[in-house]
């Protein structure tokens, strides 16, 4: 788990396929099931990291608190999902150091 030591990484899990080939893993979790899934959060910088790391895929993980169940989903911000929707949700402002007059 490199997030603990490297927050600014863009993924959770350093792992490696059966071939040696390197996968960076984000797992989003939750409580709820996948029929009442109401989506997750990326930070921009997991969107940014996603956008041009060939070895990023994010992880589902649902029922987290009882019979936790889990799905690749690929690279979603690359490749999309079916019946998934990627949308900007928020912005942030804050001061960019320059003196304000």
């Amino acid at each position: 788990m490199v997030s603990v030591d490297e927050g600014s990484i863009g993924f959770d899990v350093l792992s490696f396929t059966d071939q040696g080939e390197e996968r960076h893993i984000e797992v989003k979790s939750t409580t709820r099931s996948a029929h009442n899934d109401i989506g997750f959060w990326l930070t921009e910088n997991e969107r940014m990291v996603a956008e041009t790391d060939y070895c990023w895929t994010l992880y589902r993980v649902w029922n987290i608190d009882t019979d936790g169940r889990c799905e690749d989903f690929g690279n979603v911000v690359r490749d999309g999902r079916t019946g998934w929707l990627l949308e900007p949700s928020s912005w942030c402002f804050s001061p960019n150091g320059s003196e304000q007059k």
